[in-house]
């Protein structure tokens, strides 16, 4: 990612995309390093996101109405084409003697989940939680680092020390200051409530604004 930096500092986001997406990739199935932007485009996280029911009474509407149902089904299925593919990937490198480390890996060495279909989704939501919200941080850090660079020149003073805590403060400030996911994570209502007079009915998609 440095090197590419260095030499075409203007596509910075692709750098981080593909540096992140790279990253996830090899922890969670055990591939190598890519340097190549174009091979990781079918498997960023961005590709297969799916559109959630955030209003409850949408389950209602006639299914000619409900575009986002015929594509959240339709994405379900080519998703877990993929994942499976990823999947049964690692299983085929278990099976052929090849031990690298990795997330999918130690999933598939349970009996009971062993190539099954909630094994490869287990394995996809980690690496879909970690690949773009790693990138969206980097390029955080990289506004933080220009608007503050007295912040920059201290962290760059310490990197080379075994303990870093001015590094660790200023990456915990930047989670602070712009968190990957400023609304929450989405909860489903287990029973009807009320809010400032609001009445929201059992089941309702609900996220918390971090801020």
């Amino acid at each position: 990612m440095v090197a590419q930096m260095l030499t075409n500092p203007e596509q910075f986001t692709d750098h981080f995309s593909r540096a992140s997406t790279s990253l996830a990739l090899s922890l969670v199935y055990g591939w190598p390093p890519l340097l190549d932007s174009k091979m990781l485009e079918t498997a960023a996280p961005g590709s297969f996101w799916v559109e959630f029911e955030y209003f409850k009474w949408m389950q209602y509407l006639p299914r000619w109405m409900c575009m986002w149902k015929r594509n959240a089904e339709a994405s379900f299925i080519r998703n877990s084409a993929m994942f499976e593919s990823l999947t049964a990937d690692v299983q085929r490198k278990i099976d052929a003697g090849d031990n690298t480390p990795s997330v999918a890996g130690k999933i598939l060495q349970d009996t009971e989940n062993k190539m099954s279909f909630e094994a490869a989704w287990n394995s996809a939501s980690i690496y879909s939680a970690g690949a773009e919200t790693t990138a969206g941080q980097l390029a955080w850090f990289m506004q933080a680092m220009i608007l503050y660079p007295e912040a920059q020149r201290l962290a760059q003073e310490e990197i080379d020390h075994v303990h870093l805590p001015y590094i660790r403060a200023t990456v915990k400030e930047i989670l602070r200051w712009r968190g990957v996911s400023p609304i929450g994570l989405p909860h489903r209502l287990s029973q009807d409530d009320y809010y400032e007079g609001f009445f929201i009915p059992r089941d309702t998609i609900c996220f918390v604004n971090n801020w």
